[in-house]
């Protein structure tokens, strides 16, 4: 929860150069949890409302960035109960409001926290082992302007995660894996993108409040089974 805090408070390539040592550091022996909030500590966006450092939607914009970099990082992710519908609370003895009630009734479609994690989940178990193993290196970034995109690869997959913790969106220009003419899709929101000519695609990471999240994947060609003459096929 530091590096989280860290990174959308602008510290980005400073927690990209821990977050790369950890990536390497971790394997099948050596696990370990990575958590925003807890019991015994204080709620990720509680804690930067506290001193009225973030407004409520600034907090709220914040850890929807924070998740991302939570759930797409190597390691195993721990959701504090609650944290992936917007609860928060301070570890504030004795009020203990990191301590709430859980609250179901904002599990609904119209609540932006809960279908970012619902979306990040599901890209997750689709690509198991490239979160789980895949390697880390950044591609792009800037503290300055707010945005950081890296390269998850394992087992010849390769996924480009971008963040941006900015309230307006970022375009960026993306170097991936792919040849000019190939098909990158953003498994965030679906949209499509063609690789130009300088191995690259231009892709706009949406604003923090709009969850601040990109996922690209080369989208593998298919083989047309149509035969070349339609008329010579086999009775």
């Amino acid at each position: 929860n530091d590096q989280a805090t860290s990174f959308v408070s602008g510290n980005i390539s400073s927690v990209e150069k821990f977050l790369s040592a950890r990536n390497s550091a971790l394997n099948n022996a050596y696990m370990t949890g990575q958590f925003l909030s807890s019991h015994d500590e204080d709620g990720f966006k509680a804690s930067l409302m506290n001193g009225k450092q973030y407004t409520e939607d600034e907090a709220t914009s914040a850890a929807l960035v924070a998740a991302t970099l939570q759930l797409t990082a190597k390691g195993i992710p721990v959701i504090y109960y609650g944290e992936e519908v917007g609860l928060s609370g301070l570890n504030n003895y004795p009020y203990q409001t990191n301590r709430y009630d859980m609250d179901f009734s904002k599990a609904t479609k119209d609540n932006v926290t809960y279908q970012h994690y619902k979306n990040l989940l599901s890209i997750r178990n689709a690509y198991t082992y490239v979160f789980a193993r895949g390697s880390r290196t950044v591609v792009a970034g800037s503290d300055e302007e707010g945005y950081d995109v890296v390269s998850r690869s394992y087992g010849g997959t390769t996924l480009y995660v971008g963040m941006n913790i900015k309230d307006t969106a970022k375009e960026v220009k993306v170097p991936v894996n792919a040849n000019a003419g190939d098909t990158v899709k953003n498994l965030y929101d679906g949209k499509t993108y063609t690789v130009s000519s300088d191995k690259t695609v231009t892709v706009s990471i949406p604003a923090a409040k709009d969850g601040g999240t990109v996922i690209l994947t080369k989208v593998k060609k298919t083989v047309d089974p149509t035969p070349a003459d339609p008329g010579k096929t086999d009775p």
